[in-house]
């Protein structure tokens, strides 16, 4: 995640601000991480035909 930050950390004063930054930064990438191997397991269970036909 840090590399993912860029130049906005260089140009903040504050440690404190990066660092929880960061945090929520982090909380996006695993959420958006979770959300894809989900629909990665939803595709598989239809392309498998694990639904009701109706």
């Amino acid at each position: 995640v840090p590399e993912a930050v860029g130049e906005y950390a260089q140009g903040v004063q504050s440690p404190r601000e990066v660092f929880f930054w960061m945090l929520t930064l982090e909380c996006g990438i695993r959420s958006a991480q979770t959300h894809l191997e989900w629909l990665e397991d939803v595709i598989e269970r239809i392309k498998n035909q694990q639904h009701p036909s109706e």
